[in-house]
């Protein structure tokens, strides 16, 4: 995509009186391919970005849960400030131009982590809403279908949909795409195995096209959207546009939640980060759910192991305490992170050896598995990322996974069903979570 906010609730939006998308910061942004021999945006890809978009928006969409707006500007121009993706290379601040094509975009509530890992069962989705698809030289056209099928038990989907623009059809399409977080992709940039699959049909279609989609779940899960951009390989046009989707029936839940009681959760299992260059540490954490009353927090402490070439480039040692009390449960989940420009921080950070920098982190936890029988308990898993920001020896970048079990027995209420759902071995943090890490210091 152009650009997108890579850290969910890190990004702050603004619209115009008449509820168009004009400006949004903390974005990653770059020129997409696809707008002739001379691209329109040359400029470099920027991290941090705040964008300014000028211009008359032309199409206007914002579904009825309202958890969805999108829009699109024809022959926009686009004021962009942000750090130049790498090291040593500052900043830059330019003007792109999209003319004369145009520039969709997607604002949207996103569904918590622990919401789509409620569900279980195969669910449909349906066309809501959409911008009209445009090509890079000015051509306006048609959205003609749009399909989509989540299956929450394996959390995988498929989707097609199909447009028409320039006496051109397009149709994409994909299946088994992972969504084990709430975002999902699928690409075809000409690698083996691709995603995404794009036909044409027409007097004008190039031989292969290639393209991307992007997209994600929002609101409570019953709403979805994709953002697409698709191109011949010679990228001598473009076409783009976003799509909003609707549920056809309600996913189904897949745990029963006790109603009463409390966990009080143990460390099983810790999967940190192990990117060469990382700092090596040890992790010790603890959490709590209380199901009275719905809320859920947890303890973290990091304590960073030095090895002999750590003590020979000057490196300290550190402690670092993570933690955060009475978040409300979302679904089978609950979310801290730190301070935002629209949400104060609920993520409390201490660090001993660490400098003054402030941290910057996010932790997503969520219910991996619910006993059948009440005297099991059940599962906890806890994504986290933690950094200052900061490089040299008081700099840190902790991320990771940690399996939480032995509960104590919560007092389960009364339910027609239950299922009883495997814990999971996790992985660390999803891009899409705990956004692009840095250079190893």
């Amino acid at each position: 995509m152009l650009a997108s906010d890579l850290e969910p609730g890190y990004s702050n939006l603004t619209f115009s009186s008449s509820g168009a998308l004009a400006s949004a910061d903390h974005l990653h942004y770059t020129y997409p391919p696809g707008v002739g021999p001379t691209p329109s945006f040359p400029g470099s890809t920027l991290t941090d970005a705040t964008v300014h978009i000028t211009g008359t928006e032309s199409d206007h969409f914002t579904n009825a849960e309202r958890n969805i707006t999108m829009g699109r500007y024809q022959d926009a121009s686009i004021d962009v400030s942000g750090y130049v993706e790498c090291s040593t290379c500052g900043t830059e601040t330019r003007t792109d131009i999209t003319t004369p094509g145009a520039l969709a975009y997607v604002a949207y509530t996103e569904t918590p982590r622990g919401v789509i890992l409620s569900y279980t069962g195969t669910t449909s989705f349906r066309l809501d809403g959409s911008t009209r698809p445009a090509d890079s030289h000015g051509n306006l056209g048609t959205l003609n279908t749009a399909t989509m099928n989540a299956n929450f038990t394996d959390r995988i989907l498929d989707f097609t949909f199909s447009l028409s623009v320039n006496n051109l059809t397009y149709t994409a399409s994909a299946t088994n795409i992972s969504f084990d977080g709430v975002r999902f992709h699928a690409g075809n940039d000409g690698s083996s195995g691709p995603t995404l699959a794009i036909t044409c049909a027409g007097s004008g279609c190039a031989p292969t096209y290639y393209g991307a989609v992007n997209g994600s779940f929002a609101g409570t899960g019953a709403n979805a959207w994709m953002g697409y951009h698709l191109f011949p390989v010679d990228q001598s046009d473009l076409v783009n546009g976003a799509i909003a989707l609707v549920a056809n029936t309600v996913p189904q839940a897949r745990f029963t939640l006790p109603a009463t009681g409390t966990w009080n959760m143990v460390l099983i299992d810790n999967y940190p980060g192990t990117n060469g260059g990382f700092p090596t540490f040890t992790t010790a954490a603890n959490a709590h759910i209380n199901f009275s009353t719905q809320r859920a927090d947890f303890t973290f402490n990091f304590d960073r192991v030095l090895t002999p070439a750590d003590v020979s480039a000057g490196f300290q040692a550190q402690h670092i305490t993570a933690s955060a009390a009475d978040l409300p449960m979302q679904g089978v989940g609950f979310v801290a992170q730190t301070g935002t420009g629209r949400a104060p921080s609920n993520l409390t950070v201490a660090c001993t050896g660490c400098g003054t920098a402030a941290p910057v982190g996010r932790f997503e936890g969520y219910l991996s598995y619910v006993a059948p029988n009440p005297a099991e308990g059940g599962n906890v898993n806890i994504y986290w990322y933690l950094t200052n920001n900061t490089t040299g020896t008081l700099g840190y970048d902790y991320y990771g996974s940690s399996y939480f079990g032995n509960a104590p027995p919560p007092i389960i209420s009364a339910a027609t069903t239950s299922a009883a759902v495997g814990g999971l071995r996790l992985a660390r943090m999803p891009e899409a979570i705990r956004g692009p890490l840095r250079p190893p210091r």
